[in-house]
């Protein structure tokens, strides 16, 4: 399945014993019947940074995504 990445938005949470991101993936994935369709999906990364929150993120869904577009 190809994918191709439209959007990532990274949000920053804290804990008391850690700092989550939320990132959302915004994409462009091809449906059963061919057709187009842009989703969204968050995921919560634990990271020190919104560098290495995007950086993780982005090496997660690099095997799925054909190119990204926005960051």
């Amino acid at each position: 399945m190809a994918l191709k990445c439209l959007q990532i938005t990274i949000n920053k949470m804290k804990s008391r014993t850690a700092e989550w991101f939320e990132c959302k993936i915004r994409y462009e994935k091809t449906m059963e019947d061919g057709l187009p369709k842009k989703v969204t999906e968050t995921y919560t990364i634990d990271a020190l940074s919104f560098t290495e929150a995007e950086q993780r993120i982005t090496e997660e869904i690099s095997a799925y995504i054909l190119s990204l577009i926005h960051i």
